[in-house]
């Protein structure tokens, strides 16, 4: 008698105990655990694919950062309308700012590259190795030769007299190597013509760069800033200077301290702002993927929510007995919540770690090659991030959550005494 009038002693118990039995599985009751087991593999494959597809746009977002921030640095300040004379006064002045790690002045303009039988269009870069080497990651993406610009002017313009970096899928289309020589084409004003006339200078190949980013690889090549002023004939004067800071997510408040402190004369933009349309992209395609594979984690609760009511019908005589022996509503409504709990955590505990599992085999030995000439990068990155894990964890737990109190409440308003008078 002390189990019926007080089962509240007993009653976690009780209710953890017969809520394994339903799940288990018994001849008469096989239809009701198949369906358990169809809800689990729902929940498991909304889960990984939620956990795959988030860990591919947080990839995708974090690795093209990392390689133009590798490439270009933090901050970029031009003059409104012209060149920077003052180079060597502003990067004096700024190196001296807060939160300011480097700065690098640079030369930047087109040209057309030819090699043998060969020509491409290409950005040239000027550079100080000095300098650029505190602004970006050139020097450690050296894979041929090293970083040096031979600093050697030749009178002959078709003798090299001056080094030149270039990245390697742009070695791989005009069929070169370290030690070649490549001509460098530009429209250059000429005393004895009103038109531009182009203009051939050789340079040798001393070091072949790789950052793992087609754009630049393709068609960005770099000379020393000596060599950019005079083969370009713009006299001592620079494109812009760049800066390195020591925390990127607070270049824009850094920008906007030095765009106040320098004036209007100039323009200071940050990473954020040269790049905001697509990481405003990669943003906006992960909030719609989330909602829209979270639509797979709520379909895999429905079946969640129709195991449950299978099971309340089926079980209608054991709730009965178990209302007549003392059990209360709030019981046996938490006995089912329990059982559908279970069918969602494991689910997503199965789903959370093959999600990981497949991202790590993934993103570690670069199963997804991507074609360069039509892709930012020659790989498809995954990264996890643990708050993303975390959300779509919580996210599908409470959703099953959900989804179970329909049937748990279903199942707490059934009157004993209307069952055991149908049997």
């Amino acid at each position: 008698m002390q189990v019926i009038t007080s089962p509240g002693k007993y009653l976690s118990g009780y209710e953890l105990f017969i809520s394994w039995r339903y799940l288990r599985s018994k001849r008469k009751e096989v239809f009701i655990s198949l369906i358990s087991i169809i809800s689990i593999t729902g929940v498991a494959v909304g889960v990984m694919a939620l956990i795959i597809v988030l860990a591919v746009m947080t990839g995708l977002s974090g690795e093209l950062r990392d390689k133009i921030l590798g490439t270009n640095a933090h901050i970029l300040i031009f003059k409104r309308g012209g060149w920077i004379e003052e180079y060597r006064e502003l990067d004096h002045q700024i190196a001296n700012a807060e939160h300011v790690k480097g700065v690098a002045p640079f030369i930047l303009r087109q040209v057309m590259i030819q090699a043998n039988a060969f020509s491409t269009e290409s950005t040239v870069k000027g550079v100080m190795i000095d300098a650029v080497q505190h602004t970006s990651d050139l020097a450690a993406n050296i894979v041929q030769g090293k970083l040096d610009f031979l600093e050697s002017p030749s009178e002959d313009a078709l003798q090299p007299g001056y080094g030149i970096l270039i990245g390697a899928e742009l070695a791989k289309t005009l069929q070169v190597a370290v030690g070649d020589t490549i001509l460098l084409i530009s429209p250059m004003k000429d005393d004895t013509s009103s038109w531009p006339v182009p203009k051939r200078q050789m340079f040798e190949i001393t070091g072949i760069f790789e950052y793992g980013m087609y754009e630049y690889d393709a068609n960005l090549v770099y000379i020393s800033f000596l060599a950019a002023q005079e083969y370009f004939q713009i006299g001592d004067f620079a494109t812009g200077i760049e800066i390195k800071v020591d925390n990127i997510f607070r270049s824009q408040q850094i920008a906007s301290d030095l765009q106040y402190t320098l004036g209007y004369a100039y323009n200071v933009r940050d990473w954020t702002e040269m790049n905001k349309n697509l990481f405003a992209i990669f943003r906006l395609y992960k909030k719609a993927m989330f909602l829209m594979l979270t639509l797979i984690v709520i379909v895999a609760c429905l079946n969640i929510a129709s195991t449950l009511i299978l099971m309340v019908m089926e079980k209608n005589h054991d709730i009965a007995i178990l209302k007549s022996m003392g059990a209360n509503s709030a019981s046996i409504m938490r006995l089912f919540v329990m059982q559908g709990l279970f069918i969602g955590v494991v689910g997503t505990v199965i789903g959370c770690g093959l999600g990981a599992v497949i991202c790590w085999v993934a993103d570690t030995y670069h199963l997804i090659h991507l074609e360069g000439g039509v892709y930012y990068l020659n790989y498809l990155p995954f990264r996890m991030m643990p708050l993303d894990l975390t959300l779509v964890a919580i996210s599908s737990i409470l959703i099953c959550f959900l989804a179970t109190l329909y049937p748990a409440k279903q199942a707490a308003r059934l009157d004993p005494a209307v069952v055991l008078r149908c049997e």
